[in-house]
């Protein structure tokens, strides 16, 4: 049964219902009227809150699956597999992930990101979210600390993924600010290591073990 939180911001209840609808962060945020940020922040403060939206996102996902259901299920029309390798990429950062949820062989997904360009395009777009949502959980989990009877986050883990993505989003940063892609990695470089030496000073602070 889900914990329903003592207090509630003005704006959690419209982010939960756009979250049910829209079953992406960014957009929900967006309809909601809220800062991304803010509501990554929150879910780091609230186990509740972060209970709520994690069991929404779910069945909002359940359903969207449900809906692209067509032919079989172990033989996805195209236009259903690149949807939920999509959502998936955008929601996991991780390609293998991604085509596992969609059913599909990682080379059969990197070939069509090289032959269709629509494709590619998308799969930079859900990378891009992707590393936007785990960079604003990692800093709301970095600032605020983890829940105690919250869901436990890898800091670690989560700051490989986004070294690992660092030169997709150097390319976006470039075309954002019209810089050239070195100087956009540069940045990208900067603040990946501010990010590595607050998880290692937040490990220190907890007494764990640096790997």
């Amino acid at each position: 049964m889900t914990v329903q939180p003592a207090t509630r911001l003005a704006w959690e209840e419209s982010f939960i219902e756009a979250l049910a609808r829209l079953a992406m962060v960014k957009r929900a945020a967006q309809a909601a009227g809220v800062a991304t940020g803010s509501v990554y922040a929150r879910r780091a403060k609230s186990p509740a809150f972060a209970e709520l939206w994690d069991e929404t996102l779910a069945q909002a996902k359940a359903v969207q699956r449900q809906r692209r259901i067509c032919n079989s299920e172990d033989a996805p029309s195209p236009i259903q597999w690149q949807r939920t390798f999509l959502d998936a990429l955008a929601e996991t950062s991780n390609v293998s992930a991604a085509a596992v949820r969609a059913r599909m062989p990682s080379r059969e997904v990197y070939r069509m990101r090289r032959e269709n360009e629509d494709f590619a395009r998308k799969w930079h777009a859900a990378l891009v979210e992707g590393y936007e949502h785990l960079e604003l959980e990692l800093l709301a989990r970095l600032r605020s600390g983890e829940p105690k009877d919250g869901p436990k986050f890898d800091n670690g883990s989560a700051l490989r993924l986004l070294a690992l993505h660092r030169d997709t989003m150097a390319q976006e940063h470039a075309q954002r600010r019209n810089m050239d892609v070195v100087s956009a990695r540069a940045l990208i470089e900067q603040k990946l290591d501010e990010l590595r030496q607050r998880v290692l000073a937040r490990r220190e602070a907890e007494g764990a073990t640096i790997q």
